[in-house]
C-alpha cells in the first residue's frame, strides 16, 4: 500500500516528491518518538523509511506492554 502512495506522490509532484517524502518521514518519526536521519549521499527510499518507522513503533509498543506487565506482576507479588 505504501508503494502505491509513493508512486502517486512521484507522479503528482515529480522532482518535488523527494522533498515531500523527506518531510513526511521526518514528521512520522517525530510522531513515534524517533529521530529521522537522512544522509544526503544515500538515495532516499521512502518505502524503506516508512517500514523502518513501523518496525520501530511496533518494538516500542511491545516494550511498553512488557514493562506494564512487569509492573503489574511486581505489584501482585508485593515487590
Amino acid at each position: 500500500m505504501i508503494e502505491v502512495f509513493a508512486e502517486a506522490i512521484e507522479k503528482i509532484f515529480g522532482l518535488g516528491a523527494n522533498f515531500l517524502e523527506a518531510l513526511i518521514m521526518k514528521r512520522l518519526y517525530e510522531k513515534i518518538g524517533g529521530v529521522f536521519e537522512w544522509k544526503e549521499p544515500k538515495e532516499l527510499v521512502f518505502t524503506e523509511y516508512v517500514m523502518a518507522a513501523k518496525r520501530s513503533f511496533e518494538e516500542k509498543q511491545r516494550y511498553k506492554i512488557t514493562m506494564e506487565l512487569v509492573e503489574c506482576e511486581e505489584v501482585r507479588v508485593g515487590i
